[in-house]
C-alpha cells in the first residue's frame, strides 16, 4: 500500500534526480513533501515542531527579510525570494521529522541517493574522458588545462556542487557507521 509516508520517501529520493532536472522541478517535491508534512501534523494535531530551535531560528530570519523586503527598493524583485524561502524551514522540520519517527528511513533514503550519485559520477567520468556524457553533453574546454563538466546538468558546468553536497550527506552518513565494511565503502567511494 502507498501510503503517505511511501510517498514522502519517494518525493524526498527524488530531489537529486529533480535537480538534474531543474531547480523547479526540485522546489515542486521540495513543497509537495512540505504539504504532506503540513497534512500530516494537522491530521496527527502534533505541531511540537513548531517550539523546535532551528525552526525559530528560520523564522526570525525570515521576519528579517520580510523587514528589508518591505525596505527594499525594488519589492517586486525581492517579494517571491522573501516569501518563498519559508519553504526551506518547513522543509527542514518536515524531513528533521519524518526520520525521527523511523530512523531506517533514512536508511532507505541515502542507498537511494547513493545509487543516485554513483550513476551521476560514472556519467561525470565518461563526460571527462570521451569529451560527452551519456545523453551527448560535451564538456567545456576553458584554455589549455581547465575543462567543466556539466554531466546530466546540460549547459550548467556546475556538477561539482551538486555532488559535493549529495555525496557530503552520503559520506557522513556511512563514516558514522561501527561497520567497518561501510567505513571502507566510504573510503573507496
Amino acid at each position: 500500500m502507498f501510503n503517505l509516508i511511501n510517498l514522502k520517501l519517494f518525493l524526498i529520493s527524488l530531489i537529486p534526480i529533480g535537480l538534474l532536472i531543474s531547480s523547479g522541478v526540485a522546489d515542486s517535491l521540495l513543497i509537495f513533501s512540505v504539504i504532506i508534512f503540513i497534512y500530516q501534523s494537522i491530521i496527527n494535531k502534533n505541531f511540537i515542531w513548531i517550539k523546535d530551535k532551528c525552526f525559530i531560528l528560520f523564522c526570525v530570519f525570515n521576519v528579517y527579510l520580510l523587514i528589508n523586503f518591505f525596505l527594499s527598493q525594488s519589492q517586486d524583485l525581492s517579494f517571491s525570494r522573501t516569501f518563498g524561502f519559508i519553504r526551506f524551514p518547513l522543509f527542514l522540520m518536515s524531513v528533521k521529522y519524518f526520520y525521527l519517527k523511523d530512523f531506517s528511513l533514512f536508511d532507505k533514503q541515502i542507498k537511494i541517493w547513493n545509487i543516485i550519485i554513483i550513476i551521476v559520477l560514472i556519467d561525470t567520468f565518461i563526460q571527462y574522458f570521451y569529451g560527452k556524457n551519456i545523453l551527448g553533453y560535451p564538456f567545456l574546454r576553458m584554455g589549455d588545462d581547465v575543462i567543466r563538466l556539466s554531466s546530466f546538468l546540460g549547459k550548467e558546468y556546475k556538477i561539482g556542487g551538486y555532488l559535493l553536497i549529495f555525496c557530503s550527506i552520503i559520506l557522513a552518513y556511512f563514516f558514522s557507521s561501527n561497520n567497518i565494511y561501510t567505513r571502507i565503502y566510504a573510503l573507496i567511494f
